[in-house]
């Protein structure tokens, strides 16, 4: 997730909480009177290890509403991919929306062999509009499945649809 706000420069940090097993990205946008601040922590859930969980925080401490402009990075040069979007009803009824993706990916310096990647990410907004003196927050979940062992790309035909319906069903749990 990349986060900018149009006519204005940030300066930002990444650290890395080796203890933790979190990455922080830490950005601050000088709007002149004070900064905008955006916090994105990124780490891999402690009992579901398939799981990703990056957690979004903006606040806004200015006298004027802001608009943020956020861009998902999807998935790109990715051959023989098959993307579709989805949607389900979480545990408190809302509607989440997410890319479910999956695809081969070949072994390097392996003549013919494979591996079946699957990848489910929830959607976010383009653009969110903050006012002033608040904040916005949200979770992006991101599962992922693969096969252990590589195979030849014939025999990942079958694989493909088993890898969609595991990632389906834990980014459904998630």
């Amino acid at each position: 997730v990349q986060i900018t706000f149009e006519g204005y420069s940030a300066t930002e940090a990444t650290l890395l909480h080796l203890r933790d097993g979190v990455v922080e990205k830490l950005q601050c946008f000088d709007t002149g009177q004070t900064c905008v601040s955006v916090q994105i922590r990124t780490y891999a859930h402690r009992t579901r290890p398939s799981l990703i969980v990056q957690d979004i925080h903006i606040r806004n401490p200015t006298n004027s509403p802001i608009t943020a402009t956020i861009d998902q990075i999807a998935i790109s040069d990715w051959q023989d991919v098959q993307s579709d979007s989805q949607s389900h009803l979480n545990s408190r009824q809302e509607d989440v929306k997410y890319l479910l993706s999956v695809g081969t990916v070949p072994v390097s310096n392996a003549d013919n062999l494979h591996f079946v990647v699957g990848i489910a990410s929830s959607k976010i907004p383009d653009t969110i509009s903050i006012s002033s003196g608040s904040s916005w927050s949200h979770q992006v979940f991101t599962t992922v499945k693969y096969t252990e062992l590589p195979m030849s790309k014939k025999a990942t035909k079958d694989e493909l649809e088993k890898i969609k319906k595991l990632v389906k069903k834990s980014f459904e749990r998630a």
